[in-house]
């Protein structure tokens, strides 16, 4: 598990995947989750490279 993110007073956790790079983002008020797709080439995927939900 990666570590703590803070941005806007909200304290989340990045997750990485087995290379290393970040793909899901769980909060830790509540224990929700995002995850984020990338391309082969490690580009996000989505509307505009954001996380999905």
């Amino acid at each position: 598990m990666g570590g703590p993110a803070n941005s806007a007073s909200r304290l989340s956790y990045e997750v990485g995947n087995h290379q290393g790079t970040p793909t899901v983002s769980v909060k830790a008020g509540d224990l929700t989750y995002q995850r984020q797709y990338l391309d082969p080439f490690g580009k996000a995927r989505g509307s505009n490279g954001r996380i999905l939900a």
